[in-house]
């Protein structure tokens, strides 16, 4: 996020926002949930969640838009080449994102501003605190590593 939210700032014009949401899409619960009789001790969830980070800048023009996640290309910022970074930033970031089963999206048009679209898959396990400590008191089995706490 930091690389993103960084060109974001370094290409948009002074006194202009970069705004950064985070909407979550879908979520699921998994039926390995864990109770004590009728009370949920832990929840094993899925989750899609998607990531925009907007600015208000130059823009990227539509010739250059696919090259832009391709290592070593950079973006020519106003007429001149832009001299801050070495083109790996972008490359990296949508690299590792797709690793993690995730994608990358990125809307542009010239003078108004460009926006990264980031969608990723989140799996966690879910505790209520008030029932850990509840647990805790009636003796039962509550290890970080079945819980993933």
């Amino acid at each position: 996020m930091i690389n993103f939210l960084s060109n974001a700032i370094k290409f948009s014009k002074e006194g202009t926002k970069v705004l950064l949401s985070v909407n979550v899409l879908d979520t699921q619960e998994k039926e390995t949930n864990v109770f004590l009789g009728d009370t949920l001790l832990a929840a094993e969830m899925f989750m899609k969640f998607q990531i925009v980070v907007q600015d208000f800048g130059c823009g990227i023009p539509p010739d250059r838009l696919s090259s832009l996640f391709i290592n070593f290309q950079k973006i020519e910022e106003t007429g001149s080449m832009n001299r801050r970074g070495v083109g790996l930033g972008l490359s990296i970031c949508k690299a590792l994102i797709e690793q993690m089963g995730g994608s990358v999206a990125v809307e542009s048009e010239l003078g108004v501003g460009t926006k990264f679209i980031i969608t990723l898959n989140s799996h966690c396990k879910v505790r209520k605190l008030e029932l850990i400590n509840m647990s805790k008191k009636n003796n039962l089995h509550t290890s970080s590593e079945e819980y993933g706490g």
